[in-house]
């Protein structure tokens, strides 16, 4: 994974049909959505639902993932919650449950602008080797230079909590790390000059995956990858017909409760 690999997806979009095309609302209530995605009868994956539901009480948001297909088929897929963040850097802190390791992305996420050694292979959160030899703490944003930047994190247990010392608050974020056994960390600081980006995005995702990176189905299928010839999977196998669930929440709390 050391320079850049064949990009096909089952279809054009890039992070997948469902990420692009308008869904359908099934049902709504005051604390609920059901919705629903009907693929193209081309593709493999014939539809895809979502619920999303409020806790009472709490600032807490379950939801659950349904997905079928019509084939037998293995697909890399991920989900993307994205979280803002102080404009301060370090204001921010980023933990995970279990003991990680950190995969940085194969290239440059950003040609010129990135700032981490690409390839760079299970490293500590707090100690991520860069391009001129310092090293980087992942757990402390947002980083104190304009920079876009990719990572894989293994061993999380299903769990991320982003500290927002500035603003007073904590998220958490729960996934089953069966389904996603990676979560990809997208650090966009600013790095990013063209529209509608402007060098003023700052924000970071927690993406609990099952899947190398984003770099597609040809690369998730190879079984000779660095992630796969570690134990990462980097592809689900779904059977056709069967629905396959997960379920993932996100909850927010005052840092001072």
């Amino acid at each position: 994974m050391a320079t850049a690999a064949p990009l096909r997806r089952e279809d054009e979009t890039f992070h997948g049909y469902c990420s692009n095309a308008a869904w359908t609302l099934r049902s709504g209530t005051p604390s609920s959505l059901e919705l629903e995605l009907a693929y193209p009868s081309s593709h493999p994956v014939r539809r895809v639902r979502r619920r999303i539901e409020g806790v009472p009480g709490r600032a807490q948001l379950m939801l659950d993932l349904d997905i079928e297909t019509r084939t037998d088929i293995s697909l890399p897929i991920g989900l993307h919650p994205t979280f803002r963040l102080p404009a301060e850097p370090g204001t921010a802190s980023v933990a995970f449950d279990g003991e990680v390791r950190v995969f940085t992305y194969p290239i440059d996420a950003e040609p010129g602008v990135s700032h981490l050694q690409p390839d760079a292979r299970e490293q500590s959160l707090g100690r991520v080797a860069c391009k001129d030899g310092s090293f980087a703490d992942l757990g402390r944003q947002p980083l104190p230079y304009a920079t876009e930047e990719l990572v894989l994190v293994t061993g999380h247990q299903g769990g991320a909590t982003l500290t927002n010392m500035a603003e007073g608050y904590v998220v958490r974020l729960h996934w089953d790390a069966d389904a996603f056994p990676s979560c990809m960390m997208w650090i966009s600081n600013r790095g990013r000059s063209a529209y509608p980006w402007n060098s003023r995005f700052q924000a970071l995702a927690l993406e609990p995956v099952m899947a190398p990176f984003d770099l597609g189905t040809d690369v998730a299928r190879v079984a000779t990858t660095p992630l796969r010839r570690v134990g990462i999977p980097t592809a689900r196998s779904f059977t056709a017909n069967i629905q396959w669930a997960t379920r993932y929440s996100i909850e927010v709390t005052s840092l001072y409760a």
